[in-house]
């Protein structure tokens, strides 16, 4: 793990005045030596970066990890490795892939490590902590000419939704995009609720004109079967060859998404780690 100080001699005088007005506690008083405590710890963090090395073989790629939840985000490879099989595997020069449901960007990284550089990555990430872990980790790679982070959900309608929270922190998991249609994967205690804008995604690529996808990754905790509605006409799409999608069996109505990729030339071709009845990766691949 690497420890950044972006101005030690800043970071050493604050260290020094922090320590030299405690000793003036008495005439300072407790208040005002929490707020020098305070301004210290905030000073200290915006002088630091904590950084580190994902567990991707093939290219170092360097993740932020100022908090111990996104420490565990390192090991994302070795927790998902049929998932960075798929983007090795797959993803070549030229290639348009959306990553939708990017988290903090592992995976929208991994794509763009694998291909070297020489392909387009669009993310999508409504949570506000995640998308900004996933900025600050674009531009630790320098690869902001290649990976684009859109802060939107994807959704069956185009329109203003609440996004629920398990937790606000970074790199956090298991949160819910309620469309009032479909129910989460499993009940949680949310935090918090934020309104978000949602796109269909043939919305989003008609609207802004974004390029075709060649390959897509959904993994959004039981909003799958929405996404898949709103991106009938991109499914449709001929160079469109693969997907691979997390699928909860204990949701109703999984199966319409088998049924749906199935209309637009989809077949089932891999299901790593599948134990009937729960979460799995499925790949599907034009037929």
């Amino acid at each position: 793990m690497r420890y950044r100080i972006k101005n030690i001699r800043r970071f050493l005088w604050l260290w020094k005045e922090t320590f030299r007005r405690a000793h003036r506690t008495k005439t300072l008083g407790r208040t005002s030596l929490e707020r020098l405590l305070n301004s210290f710890k905030v000073n200290m963090k915006e002088q630091m970066q904590v950084t580190a090395i994902l567990d991707y073989p093939r290219r170092d790629i360097r993740m932020d990890v100022g908090t111990y939840t996104l420490t565990k985000r390192l090991s994302y490879c070795a927790k998902e490795p049929e998932t960075v099989r798929w983007l090795d595997t797959h993803i070549g020069s030229g290639d348009v892939f959306y990553d939708i449901g990017a988290n903090i960007g592992v995976f929208s990284l991994i794509g763009w490590a694998a291909c070297k550089g020489k392909c387009s990555i669009y993310a999508f990430e409504p949570g506000f902590e995640n998308f900004s872990a996933f900025c600050k980790n674009i531009a630790m790679n320098s690869c902001s000419d290649r990976v684009y982070p859109f802060q939107v959900a994807l959704a069956e309608e185009t329109k203003i939704h609440t996004f629920r929270y398990t937790d606000i922190g970074a790199g956090r998991a298991k949160h819910y995009l309620d469309s009032g249609k479909q129910v989460p994967s499993r009940r949680e205690n949310y935090e918090f609720n934020q309104s978000v804008l949602a796109f269909r995604l043939d919305d989003f690529v008609e609207r802004f004109n974004v390029p075709l996808p060649n390959l897509i990754k959904i993994d959004v905790d039981g909003g799958e079967l929405g996404i898949v509605r709103g991106a009938r006409k991109t499914l449709e799409y001929a160079g469109l060859r693969s997907l691979i999608i997390e699928i909860d069996e204990n949701i109703p109505g999984h199966g319409e998404i088998f049924e749906q990729l199935g209309k637009s030339g989809f077949a089932v071709v891999s299901r790593p780690s599948y134990i009937p009845g729960s979460a799995a990766n499925f790949i599907f691949e034009k037929k």
